[in-house]
């Protein structure tokens, strides 16, 4: 995977000459995706196709970085609902800091022994 430019660079890149940022930003995106294990390469293009739809569609760039923060915070609602149905027990974070702690669930043993 090539090597981004500073960001200060990026930004001066995106100011001087939008398209060869966009341009810039889909290839790295792209080159990242390659770097994903091949089963998870067809779920990656989709998100990135839905990112590539909500900034075309957006009416500025702000407005297009203002939707894909409501699809993240959204995505992480889901996740945090999904997390919530297989351990149930886990502290809420709105509780009290001296409230006893949840079980800790090591990941790869709960996927393998979901998937």
């Amino acid at each position: 995977m090539e090597q981004l430019p500073k960001f200060d660079d990026l930004m001066a890149l995106a100011d001087a000459d939008p398209e060869a940022f966009d341009n810039l930003r889909q290839r790295a995106c792209q080159q990242y995706i390659q770097t994903v294990p091949r089963a998870h390469r067809h779920k990656l293009r989709a998100v990135q196709h839905r990112v590539e739809v909500t900034l075309q569609r957006a009416k500025s760039p702000m407005a297009g970085v203002i939707q894909l923060s409501g699809m993240m915070h959204d995505s992480l609602h889901q996740l945090s609902t999904k997390l919530d149905l297989i351990n149930p027990h886990h502290p809420d974070p709105a509780a009290e800091d001296d409230a006893p702690g949840g079980e800790l669930i090591q990941f790869q043993e709960w996927k393998n022994k979901h998937h």
